[in-house]
């Protein structure tokens, strides 16, 4: 048994000021291991994990701790999760399982979109937004190699590469963790780490 703990406090302060608040004491990992994705919006935890094959989002926004478990979900397993919020605050998650990735969003009534296919072969993906609010997505691809989609339009279509970049030895970098995506202006810009 395993219990979803989110740890609240001020770095400067000794370790005994954190505030320690149970999510679900009852939480179930899949046999693989557990992911967690968390990022703050105005002060408030947005959290997304994978609990018995099946993805939770986690929130405080309202005040209280919600739960509540996404959508055409289940059966996923030991995902590599990310999340972003968009300027509204509202979720974007990114996950893998079966060497695809997926993405889920929640609109502006509260539901989750069903999962739409980013790439059929892909994992541990990352996530970040623009200005416009589309996605932009970077993952490990075919042969270990970098990845990167944008979903665009309405409705979305995902236009995804894998990217060649340059290497001391001539040969494509293999990755072989999370690469971190950001937005900068009109940039993306990628970090990974990679073996040649």
């Amino acid at each position: 048994v395993m219990s979803m703990v989110v740890g609240i406090g001020v770095p400067a302060r000794a370790q005994s000021d954190w505030g320690r608040i149970v999510l679900d004491r009852e939480a179930q990992p899949p046999v693989e291991g557990t992911s967690i994705a968390m990022t703050l919006h105005q002060g408030k935890v947005h959290l997304v994990y994978a609990q018995a094959n099946r993805l939770i989002y986690a929130t405080n926004r309202s005040g209280g701790w919600k739960k509540q478990t996404m959508p055409g979900t289940s059966g996923v397993h030991s995902p590599s999760i990310a999340l972003a919020l968009d300027a509204d605050g509202r979720p974007h998650v990114v996950y893998d399982s079966s060497n695809r990735v997926w993405f889920m969003k929640r609109d502006a009534s509260g539901a989750w979109t069903p999962p739409e296919e980013v790439v059929p072969t892909g994992r541990q993906p990352a996530i970040a937004l623009d200005r416009n609010g589309q996605p932009h997505v970077s993952y490990i691809g075919d042969q270990d190699r970098l990845g990167y989609a944008i979903g665009s339009g309405s409705p979305r279509v995902w236009q995804s590469w894998n990217l060649i970049v340059p290497s001391d030895t001539g040969r494509p970098p293999l990755v072989k963790s999370r690469s971190p995506i950001a937005i900068a202006g009109n940039r993306v810009v990628l970090a990974y780490a990679a073996w040649t």
